[in-house]
């Protein structure tokens, strides 16, 4: 007997229809069923495992860019079981330093709930992230702090740079300080110590850099969201600021130093060439950026004096602008990112 044959007679015979009836569609509803809840439930799982795929990924990437390659797979594994609960063979990590690149990929096997009534008791979902580092090239918005209103010039950088190329952290770098021998002169200085005791003197039209009016204070406070252009080879119009500042860059950067919210470090322009502007002002080129972690302030009347280092491998956060993977740009500063 058909199919066609058997539904004309069962439609023709109340008897025990109605339970057939229902049974049939018993069937297509928890067949829906199994196809709405447990497709969330792979999706929700999908996208945390995509999750924890992304933070340990770029975990991984952060290592290489401190050039700790040997605790890449570890920090990439730790923050893979630390966004999802999966089993250790269900983390797999590869680690590339000659190509900058951490892969990591997870599979976790998920349990249905309705789908079971079909005979589909779990299903396998995976994750595969793509992280690498790179230097920035241009930045186009001030956020959080992410960029000093401050600039070295590219001699001072090359001072505080080891000969294995590495940057020597435990040198001091003195920002905006008053001119050394003469206190009449109006320009100031960069002084930069090293760690025997070592000391030098650069002229530094006081260490400031001009974002615009009203702009220096919550820029080096880390409370600035302004637009900027800022890149390589380019020249910064506005110049540098000048003027001690007074008590405004000890606050600023005591603002700094005790908001949780506002990293210690961020970018410092490094400028090349720099030519006079009138009122004092003078407009630089920038070569590349590096990163200055501040560490206080210090009296050196008329103003204050800010006490930094430069750091080597730091990654920016609330970066927005453009990198370039060329080693010949790395000047310290890192930026993570995702592939694919």
């Amino acid at each position: 007997m058909s199919l066609i044959n058997l539904f004309y007679k069962l439609k023709n015979n109340n008897k025990g229809s109605v339970i057939v009836f229902t049974a049939l569609a018993m069937t297509v509803i928890v067949g829906f069923t199994a196809l709405v809840t447990d497709v969330g439930l792979l999706y929700f799982n999908r996208v945390r495992l995509s999750n924890a795929a992304d933070a340990a990924a770029l975990a991984g990437a952060q290592s290489l860019a401190l050039s700790k390659p040997e605790e890449a797979e570890y920090s990439a594994k730790y923050y893979a079981q630390k966004g999802i609960d999966i089993p250790e063979e269900n983390v797999d990590i590869e680690v590339d330093p000659e190509n900058k690149l951490v892969t990591v990929t997870l599979n976790k096997e998920v349990f249905l709930c309705f789908a079971r009534v079909l005979n589909i008791s779990s299903s396998n979902v995976t994750a595969t992230a793509r992280a690498t580092y790179e230097y920035p090239t241009k930045v186009t918005n001030i956020s959080k702090g992410n960029v000093f209103p401050l600039f070295i010039t590219e001699l001072i950088y090359e001072k505080v740079v080891n000969e294995d190329g590495s940057i020597d952290e435990n040198a001091t770098v003195e920002l905006m300080g008053d001119s050394p021998g003469n206190k009449d002169e109006e320009d100031g200085f960069v002084k930069i110590t090293k760690e025997n005791g070592e000391e030098e003197s650069f002229p530094g039209n006081w260490g400031a850099l001009h974002f615009g009016d009203e702009t220096f204070t919550p820029a080096l406070e880390g409370t600035l969201n302004k637009a900027v252009d800022l890149e390589e080879g380019e020249w910064h119009e506005d110049g540098t600021k000048t003027g001690t500042m007074g008590g405004e860059v000890r606050d600023a950067v005591d603002h700094r130093l005790e908001n949780i919210d506002v990293l210690t470090y961020g970018l410092i322009p490094i400028v090349d060439i720099a030519e006079d502007k009138e009122g004092g002002k003078v407009e630089v080129r920038i070569k590349s950026f590096a990163v200055l972690e501040v560490q206080g302030t210090e009296k050196d009347p008329p103003g204050w004096t800010i006490i930094a280092n430069l750091v080597d491998g730091k990654c920016i956060a609330d970066f927005m602008g453009e990198t370039t993977s060329d080693d010949d740009h790395d000047y310290g500063a890192r930026v993570l990112r995702l592939i694919d």
